[in-house]
């Protein structure tokens, strides 16, 4: 899929640099936040993925499955089954199991 697309609701395209250059790999993150995006930092700065965000786990499936990204980094919370949803319908459909899933939990706030 060409890099152009237009992602639907639910979900931005952020790049690092105006522009991927060819062959970049797309990345898929899931409901991430500040600190997702610094652990992949030293990467994704030297323009070698396009980053696609998506907000919610609401639509995250139906993203990857059109998208068919390189990698998804999937946020979880451990106090909402809305992630681990996700990742299991990712790995039972033919089409998604062989993208690989990084997970990222995050604690519930007390």
């Amino acid at each position: 899929m060409p890099t152009s697309a237009v992602p639907s609701p639910g979900a931005k395209r952020h790049r690092l640099k105006p522009a991927s250059p060819p062959g970049a790999r797309r990345v898929v993150v899931v409901n991430g936040n500040a600190q997702t995006l610094e652990l992949f930092a030293t990467d994704l700065e030297h323009g070698r993925y396009d980053v696609v965000f998506v907000a919610s786990h609401e639509n995250a499936y139906s993203h990857v499955k059109r998208l068919r990204p390189d990698l998804v980094v999937l946020c979880l919370q451990l106090d909402n089954p809305d992630g681990f949803r996700v990742l299991s319908m990712l790995k039972l459909d033919e089409d998604t199991r062989s993208i690989p899933v990084v997970t990222s939990h995050e604690l519930p706030v007390v």
